[in-house]
């Protein structure tokens, strides 16, 4: 994902990761962001252009799992 896709994501109001709701401004929902480890969730409290983009892809693929889906949403990975 590009910068301006990251942003819109996360002012969006759907998780990227299972597609649910989430309010603006957060990067994922909550049960979502609760089932990261602690290494991929701190970077999400960086700034944009300091390293959240990083963050958020890579807490994005994990979620994401090798099969596509969530691992929040119970999916397999």
């Amino acid at each position: 994902m590009n910068s301006d896709s990251i942003f819109a994501s996360f002012m969006g109001n759907e998780c990227p990761a299972c597609h649910k709701s989430k309010p603006s401004g957060l990067a994922f929902c909550p049960t979502c962001y609760r089932s990261l480890p602690a290494p991929l969730a701190k970077p999400l409290w960086k700034r944009f252009g300091g390293g959240f983009e990083e963050g958020f892809e890579r807490a994005l693929e994990y979620l994401q799992g090798e099969t596509g889906q969530t691992k929040a949403a119970g999916g397999a990975a």
